[in-house]
């Protein structure tokens, strides 16, 4: 009985050996399909900088080999746009004018208004504030050499013009 309990011993070593087999096959396989990578810091770091660098040379090839067929040309004389050079004029006498009013009005009232207290005070330096604002928005208006911008500008001044004219009635 003792050589039989030995050979059933051994059966069963082997076949646990046999399992530790299959598992073993079936961690194989499992580590087959997901790898772990190890970088140290200077590994990493030269890996980023070759990555940037092929995502570089690919962007100047893309960019190289795209044709040509837009070009963007600085535009040389804008005076020649009479619509524009006519609205930056409109716009800078128009503020120029509200700069003259407004200081014209603060030169008939200022005696009245400064006698009467510190509000009025603070309220007189307000609008000649807002007077000089004028004159330096005419003067940086007659500088400006962009026409879209001065459309844009025309455009949001009738804005605020419909605004207040909405708002009044």
């Amino acid at each position: 009985m003792s050589k039989l309990s030995k050979t059933e011993r051994k059966e069963e070593h082997i076949q646990s050996i046999e399992r530790e087999l299959a598992n073993l096959k079936k961690k194989n396989a499992e580590l087959q399909q997901q790898k772990i990578v190890r970088l140290n810091d200077e590994q990493l770091q030269s890996f980023l900088d070759d990555l940037t660098q092929r995502i570089e040379w690919s962007t100047n090839r893309i960019v190289d080999e795209a044709p040509r067929s837009i070009a963007v040309e600085p535009q040389e004389n804008q005076k020649s746009d009479g619509v524009s050079y006519f609205i930056k004029w409109s716009i800078a006498i128009l503020f120029f004018t509200v700069a003259i009013a407004i200081a014209y009005s603060l030169y008939s009232i200022w005696g009245e208004f400064w006698d009467t207290g510190w509000a009025n005070r603070v309220a007189l330096f307000i609008v000649a504030i807002a007077g000089f604002d004028c004159a330096a928005l005419g003067i940086e208006i007659l500088k400006e050499k962009d026409r879209n911008y001065i459309i844009s500008l025309f455009s949001a001044l009738v804005a605020l013009v419909a605004l207040i004219v909405a708002l009044l009635k």
